[in-house]
């Protein structure tokens, strides 16, 4: 499917979706029912272990106060 300004929504293998955009917007909530999140440069959240979230990456930096 092409949008009207060049963007695409793909199924071009089975169980994936690709859509392809310099930037997304979502409103309302995101559930992923998978357990991995995995950034442009290969830096991952993840939930593989149940009670456990894990972020792998070389550094990791917060702000704000942790609770």
């Amino acid at each position: 499917m092409i949008l009207e300004n060049e963007e695409t929504i793909t199924n071009s293998s089975d169980g994936n979706i690709l859509i392809t955009a310099d930037s997304i917007s979502l409103s309302g909530n995101l559930t992923v029912q998978g357990n991995d999140i995995i950034f442009g440069n290969e830096e991952k959240i993840s939930n593989e272990l149940d009670g456990t979230v894990s972020v792998t990456a070389d550094s990791f930096s917060l702000s704000g106060d942790l609770k």
